[in-house]
């Protein structure tokens, strides 16, 4: 808070004793909380001229603020330019016009008529005043003023940052690249479904392409996480694109060819890394909005396809071993448990946003917008994930899929999981788990349930200590 005030000069007619008492009272009140006070009574001697004293007061540019405390009678004196209160008036006016902030008049209405309206002189009309006319007016209107006087509002104006880092990439992320190629697509589902295949690959080309186009130069750690968030709250639109794209693909498709999803994997991988070539340093953190989008996909990927029921086609996916090069230019291959990241700065955002058991899990539960893939439906995308990754035996110290939902994980949002106890769901899905009956079925969900409990870190605040009641194990195909 500044140390020092607004100096003020308060103009009032004398329209009654009680009336000067109570400016006075004010004046004193003012003069008690540190502001110089300029008033007739304390600074005027008999004599002395006061409309000079007026007039000086009005122009002086010590005085920053003119108080106009009004009440009926102040604005009729004001109004038809009567007595000392008109003279005021016809300076203050000619001020108030010329006043570029027109802050310097600041008027405190000290009456109301009947209706409640403020008693105000004409040329004060139109302008923000204090009301004081009430005991219960006062001491806020009181507040209000003070603050106003020392320059310290009650809702300041919030101090202005820069532009978000996302923003200045919006020209080439406008995604025009990928949205025609979604609609060729769909027009070609329609007409010509013997050239889907040649479509969806253009398409996912296209998308490959805008996804590139999300890398973000980073000068300094600064606010890294802020920004990496906005980066990946930016791609929402993006990810959109491709879940409406796979949707008409595997909608319409004769055949599904997998190898497109897995080799668009493989080809996003070393884009995860992309950076400005000029850029000499660089953070590993800049690139964690690129690999928790290549999670999140995968995730919406294996949502659409359980909607489809195309579980040869997920059996495919989650089977492949996919070989990628990764910034270095080395390859590395391994289960799809190789595009789960652990992005630290986005967790360390959520993390100061509140303290949440699994923060990926919280940001990507409030990224589910597409109304037909609700969050029931990403937790259960994720959980199938990590329980047919152990069923194929590709669960182990090396590769293991982390699972970021889990503590969202309910018996209401996996209802694949909860219709195993119905014989024709489980007949349907049986081939996708690999095994022959529900006998062999109950006995690795148990083992499945006894490893997660032994390995899995901090499983009592994950969510995973209820995959007992969600995954049913003693009841699969019961009815």
């Amino acid at each position: 808070m500044s140390t020092v005030p607004d100096k003020v000069f308060i103009s009032y007619s004398w329209s009654s004793p009680e009336h000067k008492a109570w400016v006075i009272e004010l004046a004193t009140n003012l003069e008690r909380d540190g502001i110089e006070v300029i008033l007739d009574d304390w600074d005027t001697t008999e004599g002395q001229d006061l409309n000079k004293f007026m007039e000086k007061m009005v122009n002086d540019s010590d005085i920053k603020r003119v108080l106009v405390i009004s009440d009926k009678i102040y604005a009729e004196k004001a109004d038809g330019r009567y007595g000392g209160v008109g003279t005021e008036t016809t300076i203050a006016s000619i001020e108030v016009y010329k006043d570029s902030d027109q802050s310097k008049f600041i008027a405190l209405i000290a009456e109301v008529d009947d209706n409640g309206n403020a008693y105000l002189p004409t040329y004060l009309k139109g302008k923000k005043y204090i009301d004081m006319s009430s005991p219960q007016n006062f001491e806020e209107g009181y507040r209000k003023l003070i603050r106003n006087l020392y320059h310290k509002p009650e809702n300041p104006r919030p101090e202005r940052g820069t532009a978000p880092k996302w923003l200045m990439h919006d020209e080439k992320k406008n995604l025009s690249n990928s949205s025609t190629h979604l609609n060729i697509l769909k027009k070609i589902a329609d007409s010509r479904p013997n050239k889907l295949d040649n479509a969806f690959n253009q398409f996912l080309s296209a998308f490959l392409n805008d996804y590139k186009s999300y890398s973000t130069r980073f000068e300094s750690n600064t606010e890294l996480d802020r920004i990496a968030f906005e980066c990946f709250e930016s791609m929402i639109e993006l990810r959109d694109i491709y879940v409406e794209g796979i949707e008409t693909y595997f909608n319409y498709a004769d055949e599904i060819k997998v190898k497109y999803i897995i080799n668009l994997l493989e080809d996003i991988y070393p884009l995860i890394y992309t950076r400005d070539e000029t850029q000499s340093s660089f953070f590993e953190s800049q690139f964690d909005h690129m690999k928790l989008f290549v999670m999140e996909i995968i995730l919406y990927t294996v949502a659409v396809l359980i909607e489809y029921e195309r579980y040869k086609e997920l059996e495919t996916l989650l089977k492949n071993h996919y070989f990628v090069i990764d910034r270095s230019s080395r390859e590395i291959h391994g289960p799809v448990c190789i595009f789960q990241f652990h992005p630290d700065t986005l967790s360390n955002y959520m993390r100061r946003q509140n303290e949440w058991i699994s923060p990926i899990g919280e940001l990507l539960t409030k990224r589910t917008t597409i109304p037909k893939y609700s969050n029931a439906q990403i937790i259960q995308a994720d959980l199938l994930i990590y329980v047919l990754l152990y069923f194929y035996n590709l669960s182990d110290e090396y590769f293991q899929w982390d699972l970021y939902m889990g503590p969202y994980i309910r018996e209401n949002t996996v209802p694949f999981f909860r219709k195993l106890r119905k014989k024709s769901h489980f007949n349907d899905v049986q081939e996708l788990f690999g095994v022959e009956n529900a006998t062999q079925m109950s006995e690795k969900m148990n083992a499945l349930i006894e490893y997660t409990n032994k390995n899995y870190r901090n499983h009592s605040r994950s969510g995973i200590h209820r995959l007992a009641a969600v995954l049913v194990p003693n009841e699969i195909n019961k009815y």
